[in-house]
């Protein structure tokens, strides 16, 4: 899911951000600390962290949507920068470095917590990518590909870019906090390593292999970086020597990939 985000809102805006995993991580979070801390039920923390890190992203996205280009990006890198510098020093609330554990699991009647994690993960998936087809057709869809392509004639047929770069910001931050919730309440244990800029890289990666602009290619992409090193310690190899493994290998991908075909496997637009 937080894969989707990146690759709706890269795709169809043009423009390379790397902060989506803050909203990530503060649903994560916000649903983590409404659990433990407040002792809210389920649904009520899945509300509450969707809330904060959507509000979140209200506030920064005008800030951050003032630049255009590299100094965008470098932009979203701080920005995800300071919230990983909050979350891991903020100790009262974040518990620092050590993390928040023992996080209440989702679950579904007489379900058990795998399948309850299985369903609500599908469940959510679903409800992202309706939400992202609903938004992007029609008018507003034809209006962010003309932004995407050349701003400078959408500004003059009238049209305010900036504040449909916003909207779809904001729809794609909601996803990004959705994933968060999810994570949290699946592994029931989260640290500020999930604000990592690794973390970001390594979904920017997916995204460019399965292509942007395509909930497909964002599956295909995630299904593809996030496997390799399950497979090879399936094999007996160390976790050290898998995530090197699969650098080496997505890196090798991502440079043929950008020789032979700049759009992914099942992309939209050329990044």
């Amino acid at each position: 899911m937080l894969a989707t985000a990146y690759s709706v809102l890269i795709g169809n805006t043009g423009m390379l951000s790397l902060s989506h995993v803050v909203y990530f991580g503060i649903g994560a979070y916000g649903f983590a600390l409404s659990r433990t801390t407040l002792h809210l039920s389920a649904p009520l923390a899945f509300g509450v962290g969707i809330s904060v890190s959507t509000a979140v992203a209200i506030v920064s996205s005008p800030l951050l949507l003032r630049l255009r280009g590299e100094y965008y990006t470098l932009a979203t890198i701080a920005f995800n920068l300071i919230f990983f510098f909050i979350a891991t020093n903020w100790a009262a609330v974040t518990n620092g470095v050590y993390g928040i554990q023992g996080i209440a699991p989702f679950s579904f009647g007489n379900f058990g917590i795998i399948i309850s994690a299985f369903v609500l993960a599908l469940c959510a998936w679903l409800v992202c990518i309706g939400l992202t087809k609903s938004v992007l057709q029609g008018r507003f869809g034809r209006v962010l590909a003309l932004a995407r392509e050349e701003e400078d004639v959408a500004r003059m047929f009238g049209y305010r870019t900036t504040m449909y770069f916003f909207i779809l910001t904001i729809v794609t931050a909601l996803i990004a906090a959705i994933a968060g919730v999810v994570y949290a309440g699946v592994i029931t244990y989260i640290d500020p390593n999930i604000f990592t800029l690794n973390e970001s890289l390594l979904v920017l990666e997916a995204v460019i292999i399965g292509g942007v602009a395509s909930t497909r290619g964002a599956f295909i992409g995630t299904a593809l970086v996030f496997s390799i090193p399950e497979i090879l310690q399936s094999f007996g190899f160390p976790q050290e020597i898998a995530s090197i493994v699969r650098t080496l290998v997505f890196g090798v991908v991502l440079v043929m990939l950008i020789r032979f075909n700049p759009k992914g496997i099942v992309g939209t637009f050329q990044l």
